[in-house]
């Protein structure tokens, strides 16, 4: 478990979504608890694959105010978040997958054609493999 002392509460904001998150050195981490809540949901299906339960941490965050009490909690980074997500149907995880896709979209968009024509690994650059 990671102990943490220094970190802030703020959403994470992708296009007009904002989800409650943790930044830990630049990073957001989602509380189980918050993703539940976000999506509506009573809570995230407890026998997650393997694959999700990879992206998922027990952080203690010390009490902000100073006080001796710390707090244990359970949050996934933003892969486990998006994981969790694609598989949702309700309609919060439709705008975060439709939001994602216009993030997708306007990056590919904004990478220039000599960097596209030397990346192996872009798509369109498999033809034929």
């Amino acid at each position: 478990m990671q102990k943490v002392t220094e970190y802030i509460v703020q959403p994470f904001r992708l296009g007009k979504l904002e989800i409650p998150a943790i930044w830990i050195d630049g990073k957001p981490y989602f509380p189980t608890n918050t993703i539940c809540d976000w999506l509506g949901n009573d809570r995230v299906p407890a026998l997650m694959p393997e694959y999700i339960r990879e992206h998922r941490n027990e952080i203690e965050l010390s009490n902000p105010f100073g006080e001796k009490k710390s707090t244990i909690v359970d949050v996934y980074d933003l892969i486990g978040l998006t994981l969790i997500i694609s598989k949702q149907c309700v309609e919060k995880a439709i705008q975060f997958k439709i939001e994602l896709a216009n993030f997708l979209i306007k990056h590919w968009e904004d990478v220039p054609d000599d960097q596209v024509e030397n990346d192996p690994d872009r798509v369109d650059d498999q033809e034929g493999k």
